[in-house]
């Protein structure tokens, strides 16, 4: 009996690698469009993670942001818990630069 998965390509394992990363850190991708000369992310802080900010493109500059917002008074717990979200952010623009038209494939998660 042959038990042998079929073999995904290099870009499709570096797709599913980056959607299982971005979980991980707190973010779900919801699309990946390639675009010519450029890949579209679609993503979103998991209401699992809280202070986990936001995250766009600046198309003009290629660069990915990262939300910043000011919550106000907190106690140090809470402190803790922001600084580990941007340690998040800062790990998943990291991933996030790899993604290029040649290494990821198209994805759009289904519900």
């Amino acid at each position: 009996m042959n038990t042998k998965e079929p073999k995904c390509s290099v870009e499709e394992e570096n797709t599913e690698r980056l959607i299982g990363r971005a979980n991980r850190l707190g973010y779900t991708i919801t699309s990946i469009e390639i675009e010519p000369g450029r890949v579209a992310i679609s993503i979103v802080p998991s209401p699992l993670f809280p202070y986990t900010p936001e995250l766009d493109r600046d198309f003009e500059t290629d660069q990915w942001r990262v939300q910043t917002t000011a919550y106000g008074a907190l106690n140090l717990d809470n402190i803790e818990q922001v600084t580990e979200g941007y340690g998040r952010a800062a790990a998943m623009v990291r991933e996030l630069e790899h993604a290029t038209p040649r290494n990821v494939v198209n994805y759009h998660l289904t519900r």
